[in-house]
């Protein structure tokens, strides 16, 4: 069973996702959901890739750490799937993933280092963590039907922040998820 809670972003549990980015939330959004309740290891491998492309989400851009360790993986199956990445800073890297295939083959690899405890976030269709004027922002906003997701510790449980209508109610959440699971919003 999937649960969603509306929540506020200043709230204690929701700061818990930000400790470690480089970045704020600059605006409130419209809508803060935290879910929780499953593993995303253990979902279907197609969930994300087919929630993303329900939600109308394509181009994602994630901002991902990444340390030494990884760093040869990332480069190869960035390579071998002609994903485009730039540096954020020393740590960090956006990654425009531009379809559901694209997703689907660097989607283990972001569970992985999600799983490490590192930082896994991605806003869908606008790169909100980096412009030409200012490759390092430290405050970003989400604009009008645009959302920011991030993975928990563990991968148990997703942050959505969102201006996107489709989060608007439970019915609506729930229509936009992969039909495989049952889910309860609070």
């Amino acid at each position: 069973m999937i649960y969603f809670e509306y929540s506020d972003i200043e709230n204690e549990n929701i700061q818990g996702y930000f400790e470690n980015m480089p970045f704020i939330i600059g605006v409130p959004t419209r809508y803060t959901i935290d879910t929780f309740g499953f593993n995303l290891h253990d979902c279907h491998k197609d969930f994300i890739p087919i929630w993303m492309k329900k939600i109308n989400g394509y181009p994602l851009y994630f901002c991902i750490q990444i340390e030494n360790f990884i760093k040869k993986e990332f480069k190869e199956v960035c390579a071998q799937h002609n994903i485009k990445y730039e540096d954020y800073n020393k740590l960090f890297k956006i990654i425009k993933i531009e379809s559901e295939d694209q997703l689907k083959q660097f989607l283990t690899l972001a569970l992985t280092i999600a799983s490490m405890g590192l930082v896994v976030s991605w806003a869908t269709k606008y790169n909100i963590f980096t412009d030409i004027e200012n490759l390092a922002q430290t405050e970003i906003q989400i604009p009008e039907d645009q959302s920011f997701i991030c993975i928990g510790h563990d991968c148990e449980s997703l942050l959505i922040s969102t201006n996107n209508h489709k989060f608007k109610s439970k019915r609506e959440i729930i229509n936009n998820f992969f039909d495989e699971y049952e889910y309860q919003v609070d």
